[in-house]
């Protein structure tokens, strides 16, 4: 069951993406093989928002300035234009047959799903698999 799951998902994936966007999306993926500890040393530090991109819209330029940082205390945070708008605690976990995701003590749309390093400044997290949208930002 969970093959026909990664195949429908690999699927939509290829006929709604672009070329470029589907060679980005596969080289983001080979990064989800890290450590516990990797993770959370690439998470550190501060991240802005730059896109989001959903089945139905493949491509929505950010339209707030949207931060969120990682504290090595565990504790995070999300600004919109320069307002908190979600605080708390996180930690990294396995949330599917070795792919990373956050643990929150607080939710935010922006950090739902599969934790995806790309280009070496971008972190993505992929909630496609349940709302389809992925949510992307660069290194601050």
């Amino acid at each position: 069951m969970r093959q026909i799951f990664y195949v429908l998902l690999i699927l939509v994936a290829l006929f709604s993406c672009k070329k470029k966007e589907i060679a980005a999306y596969a080289e983001c993926d080979t990064y989800t093989k890290m450590t516990e500890s990797a993770v959370v040393s690439r998470l550190l530090g501060s991240w802005t928002w730059v896109r989001k991109s959903c089945y139905q819209n493949p491509q929505i330029v950010a339209d707030k300035n949207t931060v969120i940082t990682f504290n090595t205390n565990a504790s995070f945070s999300v600004l919109e234009d320069g307002n908190i708008v979600t605080q708390g605690t996180w930690k990294v976990k396995i949330i599917d047959d070795k792919v990373w995701g956050l643990d929150l003590s607080n939710e935010s749309k922006y950090l739902n799903g599969y934790i995806l390093f790309c280009n070496g400044n971008e972190v993505s997290f992929d909630d496609s698999r349940y709302d389809a949208c992925v949510y992307t930002f660069v290194r601050k």
